[in-house]
């Protein structure tokens, strides 16, 4: 399997809301990833045998008034 996938300013709240604590009846997420994954290696078939690389050029993690975000672009390699 080959290909890029590429990502702008996707959404990341609702992949984060089974990391809340459970006295906390709502939080608002603002994150977002922007990002390209390059797959360059492997198949759906055995997918533990996929390789690519995810580049990442912009990550921010937000909840309520307190906000993560990547100082510099960065990749991850598999």
């Amino acid at each position: 399997m080959r290909g890029t996938v590429t990502l702008a300013e996707f959404a990341l709240g609702p992949f984060l809301h089974g990391l809340q604590s459970p006295a906390a009846d709502t939080v608002n997420y603002r994150s977002a990833l922007s990002a390209a994954l390059e797959l360059s290696g492997g198949g759906l078939a055995a997918p533990e045998q996929l390789s690519g690389s995810l580049r990442v050029q912009k990550l921010t993690l937000g909840s309520g008034d307190a906000r993560l975000e990547s100082a510099a672009p960065f990749e991850i390699r598999a």
